[in-house]
């Protein structure tokens, strides 16, 4: 059963148990519209009480029905409609995350709790659309109308704290009380309570039409931050339908329309491959069931070589991560640059309110700058960040291996050179990995893990692994030149040059292709990247070309 039904004396407990993330799947929108329905109907039973089995709440709809067209049958409107229009009080009891329809459910409760450690959201933007199940319209009243279109044109989760202070929540139980119990006592004393004033949809927008300018002037701001992506800008006018229309229900009207033309739309086709890749980049078939041997190892500090721009936002990934870390540059001007380049990120974070002060020198003082590879002497990952040129790179793995401990993992953050000679350098190429971080690397999500021919399962696992707390996503790529990223670069990144040949300028090629939707133009990235960094990449391509051994 998807969703478990227990009767704990007056009070019904439905417990969705449908893993891994309690999904509101078919299944559960069945159970849950039938499980409602009969303690409706149960004389004895006065309130109910909806929880999550396991690790969480619902954390969204199953976004694998989209493509099966299943989302059809028994429609979550349909069902959290019929909850909120109940006779009894119904109490959504929320742990670990409500995202979107999970969300939705929650706002069609009567009450809304949750732990300490919950999160709630409405990211359904970042899969092109809106919410489509009442988020547009319920959350604006619960929640002033500018804010609610910031969190669903954003996508954000918001801590439990932060949902109170909102008003999404009700309450936030003390740490270490028991969620069950405490849903079952608010459970209790809503029991004589009247409905009317706790069912959302019949509240009014919280601002009312006063909050039209100020949303106006959001939906310019998003509009500018989109850069073509229609959802962001969609989220923002389906909340604007619910201060404008007449009555909840020609707001959700709206929401439906406006769900259903993005919905179609190729943009949220794309996001949707997107959000599937992503996953399945995740499932690596040699990193699945790994023996006691071959699982990650714990990386509690790091080394990075090199202090410039890629050396010095790498640093930013880990000391985010909460991992302390070595700095080594052999120049001090260069080492004073990347140290100044991280200080510089957080007092930004900080002076944006992005950061709190304390958070920013907290992380600054597990920061630590050399001039020695001996600093690096007892790290367990070493992430090298250097120039761009095979001489280079082995003299620095050749160094490191004498110096660093048995154990500690070797790894190039090189965008086109061979794993398997920079680990020949070595005496252990297995613990040779290649970890290409993107530029900006504190910013960009991609992290390419390149496997050598000699690199060991518990070496790729533990780089794999450390995607997670480094918020990045990990692919696993061959060892090719260029990798994956810039195999593809190179041929859009070619073709945006021959226009410049040919008349362009290059304001004009990356205008185009950020109009389109490009964060930032080829040409552009290539100047943040470092000309010289293309340079070299080039000159590696020619030598290998004329050994007769092309780039493969």
């Amino acid at each position: 059963m998807a969703v478990q039904y227990s009767v704990h004396d007056d009070v019904a407990l439905l417990a969705i148990s449908y893993p891994p993330v309690n999904a509101l799947g078919y299944e559960v929108r069945k159970g849950l519209l039938e499980c409602s329905g009969k303690a409706f109907a149960d004389q004895s039973i006065k309130a109910l009480v909806i929880v999550g089995e396991g690790k969480t709440f619902p954390a969204g709809a199953d976004v694998s029905e989209f493509s099966k067209g299943t989302t059809a049958e028994f429609p979550l409107t349909e069902v959290i409609a019929h909850i909120e229009a109940g006779p009894k009080p119904v109490i959504a009891a929320i742990h670990g995350t409500a995202l979107g329809g999970g969300l939705e459910l929650a706002l069609g409760c009567h009450f809304r709790l949750a732990v300490p450690s919950a999160k709630v959201g409405l990211p359904e933007v970042h899969l092109g659309i809106i919410p489509g199940a009442g988020g547009t319209q319920r959350l604006p009243r619960v929640t002033p109308a500018v804010k609610a279109a910031e969190i669903i044109s954003s996508g954000v989760h918001l801590s439990a704290q932060a949902a109170l202070k909102a008003g999404i929540l009700d309450r936030v139980i003390p740490a270490g009380e028991d969620l069950r119990t405490a849903a079952l006592a608010v459970a209790r004393s809503l029991m004589s309570s009247p409905l009317d004033s706790m069912r959302v949809s019949g509240r009014p927008v919280v601002g009312g039409r006063e909050a039209l300018s100020e949303l106006a002037a959001l939906k310019s701001v998003v509009a500018k931050k989109a850069r073509g992506m229609k959802s962001p800008v969609a989220c923002v006018e389906a909340v604007q339908a619910a201060v404008e229309s007449a009555s909840f229900e020609d707001g959700m009207n709206e929401e439906m329309r406006i769900m259903f033309e993005l919905f179609t739309d190729p943009q949220a086709r794309a996001l949707q491959y997107a959000f599937f890749a992503e996953r399945q980049a995740k499932k690596v078939p040699e990193l699945q069931q790994l023996s006691p041997s071959d699982r990650p190892a714990q990386v509690q500090s790091v080394g990075i070589i090199g202090a410039g721009t890629m050396g010095a936002g790498i640093a930013v990934c880990f000391l985010d991560a909460g991992i302390p870390v070595v700095l080594v540059d052999m120049q001090q001007a260069a080492l004073d640059r990347g140290v100044g380049y991280i200080q510089h990120t957080y007092d930004s974070k900080v002076k944006s309110k992005r950061m709190a002060p304390a958070t920013a020198e907290k992380r600054m003082s597990m920061l630590r700058g050399a001039l020695d590879y001996g600093a690096v002497s007892e790290v367990d990952l070493v992430v090298e960040a250097a120039f761009e040129g095979m001489a280079i790179k082995k003299d620095i793995f050749g160094k490191l291996d004498k110096i660093c401990k048995a154990d500690t993992i070797l790894a190039t953050n090189t965008s086109t050179l061979d794993i398997d000679v920079i680990a020949s350098a070595t005496f252990r190429p297995d613990k040779v990995v290649g970890m290409h971080f993107f530029s900006p690397a504190n910013i960009m999500m991609l992290l390419e893990v390149v496997k050598g021919k000699a690199s060991s399962k518990r070496t790729l696992a533990t780089a794999f692994a450390l995607a997670g707390p480094l918020k990045k996503v990990a692919v696993m790529v061959g060892n090719c030149h260029g990798f994956v990223g810039n195999r593809m670069v190179y041929t859009y990144g070619a073709e945006a040059v021959f226009l410049v040949e040919e008349g362009a300028s290059p304001a004009q090629v990356d205008g185009v292709l950020e109009k389109f939707g490009l964060a930032m133009g080829p040409l552009k990235m290539s100047d943040l990247a470092g000309l010289d960094v293309s340079w070299r990449v080039r000159q590696v391509r020619r030598e290998l070309a004329c050994d007769g051994h092309p780039p493969k």
